[in-house]
């Protein structure tokens, strides 16, 4: 199923790496699975890793929003974007999870 959505989602990546320019540091798909057998019982979560801090990431949510109406409307994948300015904590452990990097950049830079 990740190879589906990342497949999709591959089109609009170029849209997302624009919006966040060179603040984008790595984009990351999971999927997350509540019945291994229905692709109906799945989540997907995209993962944004920028350089920029926390009260900068806020300016640019109507931006991402529209990017993710148009993933729903055009493909009805929903999806939930989370922006980060670092690495993102473990996901829970209870569900299978799939996940995929979809683009990093060269250089990583966190802010802590």
């Amino acid at each position: 199923m990740l190879e589906n959505i990342q497949s999709i989602f591959m089109k609009y990546l170029p849209r997302i790496q624009k919006l966040y320019g060179r603040h984008l540091r790595e984009v990351v798909l999971q999927c997350t699975h509540r019945d291994e057998n229905s692709a109906d019982e799945a989540d997907v979560t995209v993962l944004i890793l920028v350089d920029m801090p926390d009260e900068t990431i806020e300016q640019y949510s109507e931006s991402l929003s529209v990017i993710c109406t148009d993933l729903i409307i055009e493909h009805s994948i929903w999806v939930n974007p989370v922006v980060k300015n670092k690495k993102p904590i473990e996901f829970a452990e209870t569900m299978s999870n799939e996940q995929n990097v979809v683009y990093e950049a060269d250089e990583k830079i966190y802010l802590e």
